[in-house]
């Protein structure tokens, strides 16, 4: 779950940038008008290419390998669960597949429609690829964002004790409540 929210930071970063990037560009933000952009916007055109194929999922990229762990988890979760574990696991695992599904179809139509085929507006015959200022970080996030599927090993052994430590703090909170509701009804010191 932590690799998972570390990606979606990058992704969907490197999405709000790219769709900046086109607003600035353009000063449109309904899609249906723009059209065409991947000629004049090449560089803003293979982030946002990178940034939702990463977003949906799809491998190499990091969206993918946390995606997979998360399914993992939930086979694991579910085969040696209780029964309302067993059904809130596999409603959680259904949930996760329609979103995956959704994203694929929302960013299929993005790309489709913004940086495809040919420009709908004559308005947006002005687009022009934004300056080092917007592309830079863009660019520094999409390849972070594209090298968390490939350093996905190293990642798992980074946040594997962050997520030990989460674990540990959840299953000591029962007590902790129980120790503080004990001192606040007048019960210690």
């Amino acid at each position: 779950a932590l690799l998972h929210i570390l990606n979606h930071c990058l992704f969907k970063g490197t999405l709000f940038l790219g769709a900046g990037s086109v607003f600035h560009s353009t000063g449109v933000r309904d899609i249906e008008r723009l059209g065409g952009l991947a000629k004049s916007m090449k560089r803003t055109a293979a982030v946002m290419i990178v940034a939702g194929a990463a977003i949906c999922a799809l491998p190499p990229f990091g969206g993918f390998v946390s995606e997979v762990l998360l399914y993992l988890g939930v086979f694991k979760g579910i085969l040696s669960g209780e029964l309302t574990e067993t059904v809130l696991l596999a409603v959680g695992g259904s949930l996760l597949a329609l979103t995956g599904g959704l994203a694929l179809l929302s960013f299929s139509r993005l790309i489709g429609i913004a940086f495809l085929g040919q420009p709908r507006d004559p308005g947006i015959s002005h687009a022009h690829e934004s300056g080092k200022l917007m592309t830079v970080p863009m660019l520094i996030l999409m390849a972070a964002a594209a090298l968390t599927g490939v350093g996905a090993p190293l990642l798992i052994r980074i946040v594997t004790p962050a997520a030990g430590t989460v674990v540990r703090g959840l299953s000591a909170a029962p007590a902790i409540v129980s120790a503080a509701a004990g001192r606040g009804a007048g019960g210690g010191a």
